[in-house]
């Protein structure tokens, strides 16, 4: 989550909050002072956050949910109550990571799998990515179509992580060629929600938002590629960020 709120402050978004069970507290707070900490009850992210939850996600434009809060039972069984929560708040969200692994049936939102997060919740494995060729295209066209599909089904915008990651919302789709292997790095996929984050607290819709996140993260790692060399971390992309937006955007 800290690497989410830093990738989200990074694009410009003015005020970053994070919701976590109180045991993790002190360690977000030493990643900067910048980002806010609410402390949650209890040691991991269970129903007793729910309640307080509802008041805090009431305060902030759009958010970002699901990246370090493990499995644990209890965690499973409050994720549609928070994706619930978040719904009737009337807030455009992103679910990524352990929630994934416990959506409800109807979802709506951004959802941000990679292909074992997708098998997960398609319950099939996505078409494997093709490598460019004769048949790139039409084995392409398989891809985006078992990720339109479950787009469809959930009521959702997904991006599916790859070399060229796909993003739709069942009807229209997009491929975003940016992006390089050094990315493959823990931490990536976090900093790419929070960016993603950022359009949408901007008042994008989910589907514009997606894409524009895909593009800044992923020109964010080419960046840091160029700047160090394949052996990056997930922070070196987020330093990346400033100069995505100024060589796209000059005096953005």
């Amino acid at each position: 989550p800290s690497l989410a709120a830093l990738g989200a402050m990074t694009a410009g978004v003015d005020l970053v909050a994070v919701a976590a069970p109180s045991s993790v507290v002190p360690t977000i707070r030493a990643y900067s002072p910048a980002i806010i900490v609410h402390p949650l009850p209890g040691d991991y992210l269970g129903e007793p956050a729910v309640e307080a939850l509802t008041s805090i996600v009431e305060r902030y434009d759009a958010v970002v949910f699901g990246m370090g809060i493990g499995r644990e039972e209890d965690t499973m069984a409050a994720v549609p109550k928070i994706i619930d929560l978040i719904k009737a708040a009337r807030k455009p969200f992103l679910v990524d990571a352990d929630a994934l692994h416990a959506l409800p049936k109807t979802v709506g939102g951004v959802l941000t799998p990679h292909a074992g997060e997708f098998a997960a919740m398609a319950g099939f494995s996505p078409h494997p990515e093709p490598e460019r060729g004769p048949k790139f295209e039409e084995e392409m066209q398989k891809r985006i179509s078992d990720v339109a599909g479950l787009a469809r089904s959930l009521g959702s915008v997904i991006l599916l992580k790859g070399k060229y990651d796909v993003i739709t919302d069942g009807e229209k789709y997009r491929l975003d060629g940016t992006g390089n292997p050094g990315m493959a790095v823990g931490g990536v996929g976090d900093v790419l929600s929070g960016v993603i984050g950022a359009f949408l607290s901007w008042g994008n819709d989910a589907f514009r938002a997606t894409c524009a996140g895909s593009f800044v993260t992923g020109v964010s790692g080419d960046i840091a590629v160029a700047d160090k060399g394949y052996h990056i971390l997930a922070t070196d992309v987020i330093e990346g960020i400033p100069k995505a937006f100024a060589k796209y955007w000059p005096g953005y």
